[in-house]
């Protein structure tokens, strides 16, 4: 169940597209320097839910881990025990208003997202949300730990350290 992902450009690293509830465990993405995210769930198509497990991502510069911005409901996601360390992410010239947001997770939208047991240590966004930016009806974190995360560090109003959460239904 081990996959190790180094230093890929210019795509996604991992798409997947499978009718039925599917369990991930132990991906490794490691120096990935791109403005592609390692996991853009936008693009996978998953009958039931995705669990991501025990997985680990590390030394990822000027893009995110983990994206979803999805404006119709789709599968949930389930990150359990995953770790996240040295991550960043800057502003893209030509980038919208999230660009530079959310190193390690960027949800949007309606992207469905259970985030559990993870820890992030060293997530730095150029905006908001150091390690998680999320504006989204459906995102949930719970017993994470988020250790020397920042955003902002050259801006003069970044917001979220760690987590920048901005619910937009009820």
């Amino acid at each position: 169940n081990f996959l190790h992902f180094e230093s890929n450009t210019g795509v996604a690293s991992l798409i997947l597209y499978t009718l039925q509830n599917i369990t991930m465990e132990g991906l490794t993405f490691n120096k990935i320097t791109d403005n592609i995210p390692c996991i853009n769930l936008d693009n996978w198509r998953v009958g039931g839910d995705l669990y991501i497990k025990n997985s680990f991502f590390s030394n990822i510069l000027m893009s995110t881990c983990i994206t979803t911005t999805t404006k119709v409901k789709t599968f949930t996601t389930y990150l359990e025990g995953c770790q996240f360390i040295n991550i960043s992410t800057r502003k893209n010239i030509r980038g919208t208003y999230i660009s530079g947001c959310g190193s390690s997770i960027l949800c949007l939208n309606r992207g469905n997202l259970v985030v559990s047991e993870c820890n992030f240590t060293n997530n730095v966004a150029e905006v908001n949300g150091g390690a998680i930016y999320a504006e989204s009806d459906a995102i949930g974190i719970q017993n994470c730990q988020f250790v020397l995360c920042s955003a902002g560090p050259n801006e003069e109003n970044g917001l979220g350290g760690a987590v920048f959460l901005n619910q937009t239904s009820n």
